[in-house]
């Protein structure tokens, strides 16, 4: 297999990105990928469970393993020739925790949308306007709840490395070092 296929997939993903992306081309069909894929995640030794169809496939761990924190992997297949494939894969953390954060931060946004739209009516008209004061207060609780996921996302790096290369044991890629 060509190993210069890896030279897409960073070595180090770094805590900056919110979800580690990558992608690949392989010289093989999405349906053989994705029996690959399905004969690979059947081993007893994995420590990684998945699922997958003709165009997309999941990697997690199991439930006996897993943290609130545990990234899961998302790849998505594309086929682009007669014998080729694009796979595109994406880190993240499973669907609940990713839901739950987007639900607060939009609260967040609507409550200062709130606050900022109250507040500048009574300011407007010239009254006083105490409302304002949880702006501030508002700013704190979303910088707090966005270091927490930093700190999750920390603590679900090294999970990302073992997925990883249990994906590139799966699909028999060949990691390109130079």
């Amino acid at each position: 297999m060509n190993d210069e296929i890896y030279k897409e997939v960073p070595e180090e993903f770094s805590l900056q990105q919110v979800r580690p992306r990558f992608y690949f081309d392989l010289e093989m069909t999405a349906k053989e990928l994705v029996q690959k894929f399905k004969d690979g995640i059947a081993g007893e030794s994995m420590p990684c469970k998945g699922e997958a169809n003709e165009t997309y496939a999941t990697l997690y761990f199991p439930k006996d393993t897993r943290h609130y924190w545990s990234p899961q992997l998302t790849l998505i297949i594309d086929e682009t020739e007669e014998k080729n494939c694009h796979v595109r894969g994406l880190y993240g953390p499973r669907p609940a925790v990713w839901t739950m954060f987007v639900f607060f931060y939009a609260l967040i946004g609507v409550a200062a949308l709130f606050v900022l739209m109250i507040g500048g009516s009574e300011a407007m008209l010239g009254k006083s306007a105490p409302i304002l004061w949880f702006l501030p207060v508002l700013i704190v609780v979303f910088l707090s709840l966005y270091y927490v996921a930093h700190l999750g996302k920390k603590k679900g790096k090294p999970e990302i490395a073992v997925m990883h290369e249990m994906l590139l044991k799966i699909l028999e890629i060949v990691p390109n070092k130079g």
